[in-house]
């Protein structure tokens, strides 16, 4: 025997702290008719924030926060909200906080809602019924709104418990690190003090070189290209422009430790004896001075070009 949208309606909503919305009645089997006679004679109540729950229920943060993300889509709970799902020390407040893909009108009463350029599927997970960003994203989002005291002790608190790590924290931060995004300075001072030689991972730093580059309309460089530039000393270089012999490397590390730090010298001295011109970027160059970086590339190639003329 097929099951009764009430039945339906009822194992949804205690999944969502007893929060449902329309679009989810619709879906479960309720004509817009029934749901007007529902809400009209007290048998359903809305909640100020969004969703709709059955009478009598109990309204608690909880339900306020699921009626929030249900009722906008892409929604999830985020910053203070996440934090208090995640049970991160420091995040308090009792105003549900979600927030949203960027587009269209999200007002809703009572509800703080925050708009993202970059919000992905991957930096959203499902806790207690409700869809919260991940423990990475919540604490770089806390970033913004906590006191410097209450982000370290946010952070000390989830690393201490072995919620995170500090390679899943780092391998986030520098996806989520743009210039001018709030907070972000202070997460970024924050991790350099949990470990000052960090290396910014090759493939994240080589991504967002590449992409910086597409974007400027120069042209797009070989990547990982094995070169040979004196005797045996053989190297793969992070990008490369064969025809104009321009190697392109990029450089995540904050502090150069001296083995490798002579290294890199012996190797770009070598490709200058080859006739090849090395330019190295560090994270810092690449993502706060991008402009610096577009035009030293595009110069070197204007250069090469004139001289093959």
């Amino acid at each position: 025997m097929t099951e009764r949208p009430e039945a339906r309606l009822a194992a949804f909503a205690r999944s969502r702290h007893g929060v449902f919305t329309r679009d989810v009645a619709r879906r479960l089997g309720f004509t817009d008719r029934q749901i007007r006679y529902r809400i009209a004679t007290g048998r359903w109540v809305a909640l100020p924030g969004g969703g709709l729950m059955p009478a009598g229920c109990p309204v608690t943060f909880e339900s306020r926060l699921a009626g929030a993300v249900l009722s906008v889509p892409t929604a999830a709970a985020a910053f203070e909200s996440a934090g208090r799902m995640l049970v991160v020390r420091g995040a308090v407040g009792d105003e549900p906080v979600i927030v949203v893909r960027r587009g269209g009108n999200h007002r809703r009463p009572g509800v703080r809602i925050h708009e993202s350029a970059d919000l992905r599927d991957r930096d959203v997970q499902r806790v207690g019924g409700i869809d919260v960003t991940t423990r990475e994203r919540t604490l770089c989002d806390l970033g913004r709104v906590l006191s410097d005291g209450d982000l370290h002790g946010a952070f000390d608190d989830q690393l201490h418990r072995g919620l995170v790590t500090l390679d899943g924290l780092y391998g986030f931060f520098y996806r989520y690190a743009r210039r001018g995004r709030p907070g972000v300075a202070r997460v970024r001072r924050l991790l350099a003090a949990y470990e000052p030689g960090f290396v910014v991972p090759e493939s994240v730093l080589a991504r967002r070189t590449l992409d910086l580059i597409r974007s400027s309309g120069l042209p797009v460089p070989d990547g990982q290209v094995p070169l040979t530039f004196w005797d045996d000393l053989l190297g793969r270089v992070a990008f490369a422009y064969l025809a104009e012999r321009i190697v392109i490397e990029v450089d995540g590390r904050r502090f150069h430790g001296s083995e490798v730090f002579e290294s890199d010298r012996e190797r770009d001295n070598a490709a200058g004896l080859a006739g090849w011109r090395v330019l190295r970027f560090t994270w810092a160059m690449v993502t706060e001075r991008p402009e610096y970086v577009l035009a030293t590339i595009a110069e070197a190639l204007a250069q090469a070009r004139r001289r093959a003329a």
